[in-house]
């Protein structure tokens, strides 16, 4: 899982990066994400992290005396079962009519279909034209959803899981078209082609994937 979570983090950076410059970078489910605070070539963005109060609460106190290399960091609370993001993000003062990166990482497999459709499509919404996410996702392990005791004992199991054609459907139903969509034996063969892993050892992640999405219109 460490070594899977490096990968993740150095294909998700760089999705951002390839972008930039951008008026307006929104990480939902931020936690304890440091990317406002550590990538180059935000001087001219303003970082929105939707996460929970008291999430927020324990980063903002701990981050405090850190300056950011972001233009601005702006702090969105919600519950995501209950808040309203278009309003939470308005809020907070994010602009509609400005292009936006959206950040949605390992959120989308603890999801329902319909729940995962919802957020595209709000996503959407919100989006100017110029604007990209970029999200994870859980394929499946010949068609079927692959499964974890363990997250499912920590109350966490997984809801949803695609094939690649259906997450490009799914993604182009709800105002997105997929610009790239990849995985770790992709990861590993960009950037290090000497190291081998196997499903076994990375175990369910072997089936997580990263969207990097395009708005559509």
């Amino acid at each position: 899982m460490a070594i899977f979570n490096q990968f993740r983090t150095v294909i998700l950076d760089r999705a951002i990066t390839a972008t930039l410059p951008i008026p307006q970078l929104v990480i939902l489910g931020a936690g304890l994400d440091t990317r406002a605070w550590r990538l180059d070539g935000l001087e001219t963005t303003t970082v929105f992290e939707v996460d929970h109060p008291a999430t927020q609460a324990l980063k903002r106190a701990r981050a405090s005396r850190i300056p950011p290399k972001a233009r601005q960091v702006h702090f969105a609370p919600t519950d995501f079962r209950e808040g309203d993001l278009a309003r939470v993000l308005a809020d907070a003062g994010h602009d509609t009519r400005q292009p936006t990166f959206w950040l949605w990482e390992g959120v989308t497999m603890y999801l329902r279909p319909a729940e995962v459709a919802g957020t595209l499509a709000t996503l959407a919404a919100l989006s100017a034209p110029g604007s990209r996410l970029a999200l994870t996702y859980m394929s499946k392990d010949r068609g079927r959803t692959p499964r974890s005791l363990f997250l499912t004992l920590l109350g966490e199991p997984v809801r949803s899981a695609y094939s690649r054609a259906e997450w490009s459907e799914t993604a182009a139903a709800h105002g997105w078209s997929t610009a790239s969509d990849s995985g770790i034996e992709d990861w590993m063969r960009q950037m290090t082609p000497g190291l081998r892993l196997t499903r076994r050892q990375v175990g369910m992640q072997w089936f997580e994937r990263i969207a990097v999405l395009e708005k559509l219109h």
